[in-house]
């Protein structure tokens, strides 16, 4: 009787480890599943921003192409619509560094 007690609180000691195992297991699973959509959507938004900011450029590109155009088709020299370019800011921005030097 004794040793079937023993059995018992064995068997009920290794069904316990067991199921602590499995719990820890399925959290470490869930955390990094968790991670890995955080992960997920950082990298989205991160696209997103780069993807909107290619569409700006693109945008602003063709607005300087199409001045430039109205302007030649106008009979502006292109020394002129360089100029006009850049007194309307469309033309490319300047490096920083180039701004620095005198």
């Amino acid at each position: 009787m004794i040793e079937n007690e023993a059995k018992k609180l064995k068997n009920e000691d290794y069904r316990m480890l067991q199921e602590i195992a499995a719990d820890k297991h399925k959290q470490e699973q869930q955390e990094k599943k968790e991670k890995q959509e955080e992960l997920a959507v950082s990298l989205q938004l991160a696209w997103d921003k780069e993807k909107f900011l290619h569409e700006k450029q693109e945008r602003v590109q063709d607005k300087r192409i199409e001045q430039m155009n109205r302007w030649l088709a106008e009979g502006k020299s292109v020394a002129d619509v360089g100029l006009l370019l850049e007194m309307s800011g469309l033309a490319h921005p300047k490096e920083p560094s180039s701004l620095a030097q005198p």
